[in-house]
């Protein structure tokens, strides 16, 4: 029986380098994601973690390296053409990122509206669809502040998802959730895979979020991609960086710099 380990690759990056600002960022990181599995991008502050995202979803090009999507080139595609790859994409954004002024359904139709689809049964449809996977079904009236932070995120999800993408980009999906509202929000990520078959991408720090959607682990560290592979080869993994991070630990580098003997 065919397994994740076989699926086509799906998403590659390979080589990526960004200095933004004059910092360097990004200093050769990797991601291999397969068709229809949920890869966790994990690492501490300022590993490059959300930077390696926003390029995966052309939002960024890299200064070198290559993405490809299904063997596709698209880093160096003109914006018309990255914008049609765009389309295959649905994004969470830290924070939900949902338009206050807005009321839920209109939130979750707003990519509809950039498609050309405006108000009519077809719009109408799509919307409710996505509200009812996420289990807001009756929410399309409130407004974003009568939400809770649970509701704000699968909303968001909602929003991602109404377009029908082959991947979804998570960007800390989990982050200022309690426990139960986190376990929702997982589910949600496990659902979409298992059910619609959608390749997931989660970008976080929470290592309970990361171990209860991940079917294989990327970790970055000062830009570097450290480790790849499952959930429990990460566990195991020997590299003194990894077991710190997992255990919350500073890293010895970290520790000698607030001595005064290096800088990390």
């Amino acid at each position: 029986m065919a397994t994740a380990a076989d699926a086509p690759l799906h998403l590659e990056m390979d080589g990526i380098e960004k200095s933004l600002r004059g910092t360097s960022v990004l200093r050769g990181a990797e991601l291999h994601v397969r068709r229809g599995t949920t890869a966790v991008v994990l690492g501490p502050s300022g590993a490059g973690k959300s930077v390696l995202l926003r390029h995966a979803v052309g939002l960024l090009r890299p200064d070198a390296g290559t993405v490809r999507l299904d063997g596709r080139r698209i880093d160096d595609l003109p914006e018309r053409e990255l914008n049609a790859v765009r389309l295959r994409i649905g994004v969470v954004f830290q924070g939900a990122a949902l338009f206050d002024s807005m009321d839920v359904a209109a939130n979750v139709a707003f990519p509809l509206e950039a498609i050309g689809i405006g108000p009519g049964s077809e719009r109408d449809d799509r919307v409710h669809r996505a509200l009812r996977t996420v289990g807001l079904a009756d929410r399309g009236a409130a407004m974003p502040v009568e939400l809770s932070g649970g509701q704000r995120k699968r909303v968001a999800i909602a929003r991602a998802i109404v377009l029908e993408p082959e991947i979804v980009f998570y960007d800390e999906p989990t982050t200022g959730l309690d426990p139960p509202r986190a376990d929702l929000v997982n589910r949600l990520i496990v659902r979409l895979r298992d059910e619609r078959g959608v390749t997931g991408i989660v970008v976080t720090h929470d290592l309970a979020s990361a171990f209860a959607v991940a079917d294989r682990m990327t970790m970055l560290t000062d830009g570097r991609t450290i480790f790849a592979g499952t959930p429990d080869e990460l566990r195991h993994a020997p590299d003194p960086r990894v077991q710190a991070f997992l255990h919350a630990q500073a890293t010895p580098e970290e520790l000698d710099a607030i001595r005064g003997e290096r800088t990390p």
